[in-house]
């Protein structure tokens, strides 16, 4: 009688360690295959501002076994919308609250490095392999190898590549480059602790013994316009002002990095303007 031959696992290569390279090697290595994720840095570590995720994310942490009360989470329960330049409340819905209610899971937010660190624990946990200072320099996808800037090799037989919007491995995947083009548009980001914005006249009703959700104010005449929202247990305010483009924020040399310099009187300037 012959033994049955048990078919070995897929080994998977993931390029990129962010939220979405770790989600996916959770995600095959739940379904039995083996996950290797390459990060370049070799750093586990991000810095980074808020990011809010709706029922549907959710869920799927939920049947992971995300630790939401480790990572801080904050239930978003009401959106208000504020003039621009008088802060006076235009609209207050508190249709967020039922989120869970309707769909079985909620509609939060995150201070974005305790998700990112929250997703690489339960990768670790389910045995998801991360190697750091990986950096990639070229992949042959119908080969399954992949080639680092350090002169190794690594053949796999798949391979995910998810290293962002402006990935340089996309086209080995889909045949053609991906075309950028600028929208015009920038944001400055801050996260600045609740406990300083409610002791200012103007900005303490917003937030004191008020639900946690969002604070968006109306497009000013220049089309800046703000976006808020607590996280960290509603202990910090991610603040997102969106405004166009400034000369000294142009990066079209820049291959990777989304990050432009700014300071905080250009912000001050584009609100007063």
């Amino acid at each position: 009688m012959s033994q049955e031959q048990v078919p070995m696992p897929l080994d998977c290569a993931i390029i990129g360690a962010g939220i979405a390279g770790l989600a996916a090697g959770i995600a095959v290595t739940r379904a039995g295959y083996k996950a290797t994720v390459y990060k370049r840095s070799h750093s586990k570590n991000k810095i980074d501002a808020a990011i809010s995720l709706t029922h549907n994310s959710n869920h799927v942490l939920k049947r992971w076994g995300f630790d939401f009360a480790k990572a801080g989470e904050t239930e978003k329960k009401q959106y208000r919308k504020v003039t621009w330049d008088t802060v006076e409340i235009l609209v207050q819905d508190y249709g967020l609250a039922d989120i869970e209610k309707i769909y079985g899971a909620e509609f939060n937010a995150y201070h974005r490095v305790a998700l990112h660190n929250g997703i690489r624990e339960l990768a670790e946990h389910e045995g998801v392999h991360i190697k750091l200072g990986h950096d990639v320099d070229d992949l042959d996808v119908e080969a399954g190898t992949n080639n680092f800037k350090d002169g190794s090799a690594v053949q796999t037989d798949l391979i995910i590549i998810a290293d962002g919007i402006k990935s340089p491995f996309v086209h080995k995947s889909t045949g053609h480059p991906l075309k950028h083009s600028s929208t015009g548009r920038s944001v400055f980001r801050t996260l600045t602790p609740i406990n300083k914005l409610i002791v200012h006249p103007v900005f303490r009703p917003l937030y004191e013994d008020e639900p946690s959700g969002f604070v968006n104010s109306s497009i000013s005449p220049t089309g800046v316009f703000i976006v808020t929202y607590p996280c960290r247990n509603d202990t910090l305010i991610n603040l997102a002002m969106f405004h166009k483009t400034l000369p000294s924020q142009n990066r079209r040399d820049s291959a990777f990095e989304w990050n432009a310099g700014g300071d905080l009187e250009d912000a001050k300037k584009l609100v007063e303007d």
